[in-house]
């Protein structure tokens, strides 16, 4: 699961919850007619950036602090930070 979409999820009630626009019906009928390998809110963040032509989460990634500093950014391509604390 991408960065943004778990940043999705986590503001639309988390990754058990489903977005009030793209049921998760939608989303299994479309897998079910294999029109889409993409994870639910992979999914959900695909069409919401094809509808509308922007990141619904982007502004959010602007604003997070690189832990790396200026030097070590442009080494970094995404510029964005997960932890894994499974």
């Amino acid at each position: 699961m991408s960065p943004e979409a778990i940043l999705l999820a986590e503001q639309n009630g988390g990754l058990w919850h489903e977005h009030d626009d793209y049921p998760l019906a939608q989303w299994q009928a479309a897998v079910s007619s294999d029109d889409t390998r993409l994870g639910y809110w992979d999914w959900v963040l695909t069409n919401i950036e094809m509808q509308t032509g922007i990141s619904p989460v982007k502004p959010l990634f602007d604003q997070i602090e690189d832990p790396m500093g200026d030097e070590e950014k442009s080494a970094n391509s995404g510029g964005v930070f997960i932890r894994d604390e499974f």
